[in-house]
Order: structure tokens, then C-alpha cells, then sequence
């Protein structure tokens, strides 16, 4: 075998070994899939879609107060109808993994269907609020099933 073909060989071998990790290794670390869910949240909310903003959302949800999955996606319907859709400012998402439980906390601004960049501008228009977000793995995905927030003067988690 000439070094020619050799070279050639190693480089298939580690396009094949790249492409079996990508194809069974899930994408990001946990860490990451739990901010994803936290943006994806977000991102529905941004664009008043009652599905994607609680697709990542477990059926089991029940929050701080025992609000459910299905009364929570009455209220963002309702709130979507009336008030179109919400921009969403998120602060630095802290997340702690234990297994296949994680908790996700973080400040994020909120106002009703404004640029977010004119926030500045208009005091009292956005309220900015710190969320402690609890997820669990289900079916390898991290999916919310339990939340509680507060109103905040900052994005950064509690104690920093």
C-alpha cells in the first residue's frame, strides 16, 4: 500500500468516525439543550405561537401556583389574541444538572410586542422578572415541567 492511499484511508476512517458521533451523540451538551428549551420558550413567545412556545414544555408542567400545561396554553392564546406578540430580553441562563433533572435560573425583560431595542427609552413599558425554571429529561430531550418568578431589578441569578 503507498502512502498515497494510506493517507487517503485515514482521512475516510475519520470522516466515519466523525459522522457516527454527530449521528448518535445528541447536539450541544446538557447545558446547552437546557438554555435551548429556555430560548425556544422565548422565541415562541416573540413570535405570539401558542406551539412553539410550549413545545419544549413537559405535559406534566405544573408550576409554583399549580398552574397546568393546558391552562397555561390558554392563557398564552388568550394573551397572543389580545396583546400580539411579546418581546423577550433574556439575561445569562445559569444551569445546574443533576442526572436527569436540571434547574435553570435567569432574568429576562419582557414587553408587550415593542422593538426590544426601544426599551431604553420608555420607562415602565417592561417588566423584568427572575425565573427559576425546573426541567427533566424525557424521552432525551429536556422538557419544562415546573417553573416560579419574581419580579427583579437584574437578569443575574440570585446571589450573584
Amino acid at each position: 500500500m503507498d502512502r498515497r492511499n494510506l493517507v487517503i484511508g485515514a482521512v475516510i476512517a475519520a470522516v466515519l468516525a466523525t459522522a457516527l458521533v454527530v449521528a448518535v451523540w445528541p447536539e450541544g451538551s446538557d447545558e446547552e439543550q437546557v438554555r435551548e428549551a429556555i430560548r425556544a420558550v422565548a422565541d415562541g413567545a416573540r413570535e405570539a405561537d401558542v406551539a412553539a412556545t410550549l413545545k419544549p414544555v413537559s405535559d406534566r408542567y405544573s408550576d409554583a401556583s399549580g398552574v397546568t400545561r393546558d391552562e397555561v396554553k390558554l392563557y398564552l392564546f388568550r394573551e397572543f389574541q389580545r396583546r400580539g406578540p411579546i418581546s423577550v430580553i433574556l439575561g445569562p441562563i445559569d444551569v445546574t444538572l443533576a442526572g436527569d433533572i436540571a434547574l435553570a435560573e435567569f432574568g429576562a425583560t419582557l414587553a408587550d410586542g415593542m422593538d426590544p431595542g426601544a426599551l431604553d427609552f420608555i420607562p415602565g413599558s417592561a417588566e423584568t422578572l427572575h425565573f427559576v425554571v425546573d426541567l427533566e429529561r424525557e424521552g432525551g430531550e429536556w422538557r419544562i415541567v415546573g417553573s416560579r418568578y419574581e419580579r427583579s431589578d437584574s437578569w443575574l441569578p440570585a446571589g450573584r
